[in-house]
């Protein structure tokens, strides 16, 4: 008698083979992972996967959609847990959770990364739709400021983009010229001073 797989069981294994593809995908990229190597690291049989996903392209939309929902919920829930926030902690809490999840989950970012702009780039549409996301929240997060009269901008969106780009970028090239993790989250109040002069003065 086949064994019945419970839902937590199906969102668990699809969880872990999410996991396991985006260390292959940040590691060596689409075109040279291997789904051999994706099941070796998820500890499941390579048939298993196209049991929950029908290919490799599929597989990866599925790590691009899920690290950008990860991403998006830690931003919602770090701004949802400030109390009538200026503008500063607002950026503060923006800057600081990038930074967290790129220092902790430097995989996600590096995928995303390398579908905008490298290895990865086959997959450029799927992953500017999702980072548009990202964008609208900051977007929309400035607008409040905007009605209190923090902000005088004609148009917001470039400075969402702008700060978007900051946030997103700041920890993994720091990481990249050979800084550490101290030197990155040492240095988040500079680079929040940096954005919030901009925001005040242009």
């Amino acid at each position: 008698m086949p064994k019945i797989v419970t839902e937590e069981e199906r969102l668990s294994t699809s969880h872990r083979i999410i996991r396991a593809a985006a260390e292959e995908f940040a590691l060596v990229g689409f075109e040279q992972a291997k789904m051999e190597t994706i099941s070796e690291r998820a500890s499941i049989g390579k048939g298993t996967i196209y049991l929950y996903f029908e290919s490799k392209q599929g597989l990866f939309s599925a790590v691009l959609a899920e690290i950008s929902a990860e991403q998006l919920a830690a931003l919602r829930q770090a701004l949802a847990g400030l109390a009538d926030p200026d503008l500063r902690q607002m950026l503060t809490a923006l800057l600081g959770t990038f930074n967290t999840l790129a220092i902790e989950q430097p995989d996600g970012f590096r995928i995303f990364i390398s579908s905008l702009f490298g290895v990865n780039r086959q997959f450029k549409s799927e992953a500017a739709v999702l980072r548009r996301t990202f964008l609208d929240l900051i977007k929309d997060e400035l607008e409040k400021y905007k009605k209190q009269g923090e902000i005088t901008l004609p148009e917001l969106e470039p400075a969402a983009l702008l700060i978007l780009n900051t946030c997103e970028l700041w920890a993994l090239r720091a990481e990249s010229l050979g800084f550490d993790n101290d030197y990155v989250l040492s240095h988040q109040a500079e680079i929040v001073t940096l954005l919030l002069a901009g925001l005040k003065t242009i």
